[in-house]
């Protein structure tokens, strides 16, 4: 201190001089500055004394002298704080804990004494005023103030029957409803602790002892109130259809209760202790506060605890218990009180070193709070984005889930922007400037950018995720629209694959191209960010490119025809086609090539360039065609109408009927062989399902038949042999031999074309 008022009494100085010495000296400056010496004790007589005694010149050498000095000391500080390590500090911060926990130890039999002290000093301070008054001025108080906040809950709209005046449905009408009970239970306290502030001051107008006391009681039980009212917004006991997280309502109300029971504790605590200070009980004398911090931790530990199952219920759901449950979730409950623990630490360490800010408290206990609710933030965001993408249960699987991935998807933005948005906030809190920061640890021309570097990933996620949602979410209403079925990953069923969805073959690769844009923009954007010089890499960009072009012309032709082919929606995914040498089902489609898988399982890998045809043999619909051998004999007039009668039936079978687009009929005879009538019979369905009602439509023709003694021939050999001497001495089991040896042959011929068809 000696330093800062000899440097405050040379800027006096210099001040003074400037305005008089300059008129005093003019006419008689000395050639040369003589050094001035301060006295040790500055008085206002020495500091005339010195003033008599010094010229501009002199002046000026003073102040430039004290300045210097100053500088000098102050950067001998700065480099003296510079020095410490960070074990220097946590020793220096641990040694001082420990003292003070010691002083706290050692004070605890003051702690009666002062509290009997300050209700002493109460009575002092009031005089002869009776004590009765100051319970009936503090009852009055507080029942006008609750009569005037219930009047007020009266005739505003009702918390409980806000879902009633509110029409509509959907997020923005629960954000209506929450905001409106809010905002109104907010506004009946506040009108509680208006109204009995103003009666005590009303009443009290010459009592301040009383006054204040009565101030710091409304105070304390108005944040109890407001706890309250966080409780309930978050909790939501009395309306589970409001209720932001998954719990039941019996432990939605147990967690309420607790809630207010904290809040008490440290609400109630810290009042009274302020109280004490107000009343001369300081508190380092006995250290009151601390005792009502650890109670206060102490507590909302013990809750924590007690609703460990509670928690973890809320955060996993069904899932607790399981295999299933995330490991962070499961530990979430010890963690918490581990923070706890960590801020009784901090806070106690902080006081310890003598450095408490104004507002530090109430930064630690944000961020406490920040951490502990979490995930409990997390599933608030849940509960947000299930109601901002709720739908129809009833509607079909693929919009289910087309609306399970918009959730998801939208369930990521939200988190990646509510981490953007905790991370400000505890930052803010703590007052730390992201460029301040990063100007100390990287260089101030890196950390200039890094804010709107980490602003340009996140609004390139942001896109990509937005894009992705949107692309599914398009293809599955497709799939709606053409009543299709969730995409299997099971082979498909005989010959064919199903109708494909235009865009659900085209959007996969708007998808690609998309990322792959936004990656490239993204990446050009953070290199200009830095102050890289983009335009040569986009130059040369240009370049390769031409350079590929003329000498991949295969990989160009492969290109360019795919995407001809995608415009004259040739095929698509899931179609099954043929390209002459290669069929199968569209499983992929790529820049360059596509995959088909054949019914076999064999994965080929065609380039779009060496493409000449395509048979797509899943558009719109098919035909299906079986013949049906019949025995010479069988009345095919009666066949044919058994057979349509069965197609009609057909039509109105529960589970099959809506797949067929014309019945099943039959064709007459249209072939003739050595044993046996052919006689087809046809049916149109839909493609991809038309293997499935082939089994049904044989099935049920093989039963018909059997009721109605209808025969399918059996293939029949028939081998003759001539009359000659040398056929002659052949005995039966010669002439059974070649009969056979016959009929394998033809046998093998049939199965050999048949393959080859295959």
């Amino acid at each position: 201190m000696p330093d800062v008022r000899a440097f405050i009494a040379g800027l006096v100085l210099s001040l003074a001089l400037v305005a008089g010495a300059a008129t005093a000296h003019a006419q008689n400056r000395p050639s040369e500055a003589s050094v001035t010496v301060l006295p040790d004790t500055l008085t206002q007589a020495a500091i005339r004394n010195v003033l008599a005694q010094l010229d501009d010149r002199q002046v000026r050498a003073l102040l430039l002298e004290r300045l210097t000095a100053e500088a000098e000391r102050q950067a001998a500080a700065l480099a003296a704080e510079d020095e410490r390590t960070l074990g220097d500090f946590l020793a220096t911060g641990a040694g001082n804990f420990g003292t003070f926990l010691a002083d706290v130890i050692v004070k605890v039999p003051n702690l009666p004494g002062e509290i009997e002290a300050a209700f002493m000093t109460f009575a002092e301070r009031r005089g002869d005023t009776p004590l009765w008054r100051f319970f009936v001025t503090l009852g009055v108080a507080l029942g006008l103030g609750a009569g005037a906040a219930a009047l007020f809950a009266r005739w505003s709209p009702s918390s409980g029957n806000t879902g009633t005046i509110l029409h509509g449905s959907g997020l923005f009408r629960h954000v209506r409803i929450l905001a409106i009970r809010f905002g109104l239970q907010i506004l009946v306290v506040a009108v509680f602790a208006f109204c009995a502030l103003a009666i005590n001051a009303w009443i009290n107008a010459d009592k301040p002892t009383d006054r204040e006391t009565i101030a710091r009681v409304v105070t304390a039980l108005t944040w109890v109130s407001l706890t309250l009212i966080v409780a309930r917004f978050l909790f939501a006991p009395s309306r589970p259809d409001l209720r932001l997280v998954a719990i039941e309502d019996a432990d939605a109300r147990w967690l309420t209760g607790r809630a207010v029971i904290v809040g008490a504790v440290f609400m109630l605590g810290f009042g009274f202790t302020g109280w004490l200070d107000a009343m001369g009980s300081l508190y380092v004398d006995s250290w009151h506060g601390f005792w009502v911090n650890t109670a206060g931790h102490v507590v909302l530990g013990v809750v924590l605890w007690q609703a460990r199952f509670i928690l973890r219920r809320m955060l996993s759901g069904e899932a607790v218990g399981t295999s299933e449950e995330p490991a962070l979730y499961r530990a979430w409950p010890a963690i918490a009180v581990g923070l706890v623990a960590l801020n009784w630490l901090i806070i106690g360490i902080v006081v310890a070193n003598a450095y408490v800010p104004d507002d530090l408290f109430s930064t630690i206990a944000t961020t406490l709070i920040l951490l502990v609710v979490l995930p409990f933030l997390d599933q608030m965001l849940g509960a947000v984005v299930r109601i901002l993408v709720a739908g129809d249960e009833t509607a079909s699987d693929v919009l289910k889930a087309a609306r399970e991935q918009t959730r998801r998807g939208t369930l990521r933005i939200a988190r990646v922007v509510g981490a953007i948005v905790l991370l400000l906030v505890v930052l803010e809190a703590w007052d730390v400037d992201l460029v301040t920061l990063a100007e100390r640890g990287i260089g101030a021309a890196f950390a200039a950018d890094l804010v709107g570097a980490l602003l340009i990933v996140g609004v390139a996620y942001v896109a990509w995720e937005a894009i992705r949602v949107v692309i599914a979410r398009q293809i599955a209403m497709e799939r709606v629209r053409l009543g299709l079925g969730v995409p299997s990953d099971g082979a498909p069923e005989g010959e064919g694959g199903g109708t494909g969805a235009r865009l659900g073959t085209l959007l996969p690769l708007v998808r690609v191209s998309a990322t792959v844009a936004i990656v490239v923009m993204a990446v050009l954007t953070l290199l200009g960010q830095f102050g890289v010089n983009v335009l040569p890499l986009v130059a040369g960009a240009g370049v390769v490119g031409l350079a590929i072009g003329f000498g991949a012309q295969t990989l160009v032709r492969d290109i360019v025809s795919g995407i001809f082919f995608l415009i004259d929606d040739a095929f698509r995914t899931g179609e099954y086609i043929d390209v002459g040498d290669t069929k199968g089902t569209v499983e992929r489609i790529s820049v360059r090539s596509m995959q088909l898988r054949h019914h076999r399982g064999i994965l080929n890998t065609v380039p779009f360039g060496e493409i000449t045809r395509v048979s797509n043999l899943s558009r719109d619909w098919v035909i299906m065609k079986f013949p049906l051998r019949l025995r010479y004999g069988t009345d095919t007039e009666r066949v044919r109408k058994m057979i349509k009668k069965l197609g009609e039936e057909l039509l109105d079978h529960p589970e099959y009927g809506h797949q067929f687009l014309q019945p099943l009929k039959s064709q007459g005879v249209v072939e003739m062989e050595d044993s046996y009538m052919i006689v087809p019979v046809k049916f149109m369905a839909r493609p991809g399902e038309q293997w499935m009602l082939r089994r049904l439509v044989l099935t049920k023709i093989h039963e018909l038949f059997e009721k109605n003694n209808i025969r399918f021939a059996s293939r029949e050999v028939t081998v003759r042999l001539g009359d000659d001497h040398s056929t002659a001495s052949l005995s039966p089991a010669d002439r059974e031999a070649v009969a056979g040896a016959a009929g394998r042959l033809i046998h093998q011929k049939e199965g050999s074309t048949a393959a080859a068809e295959r």
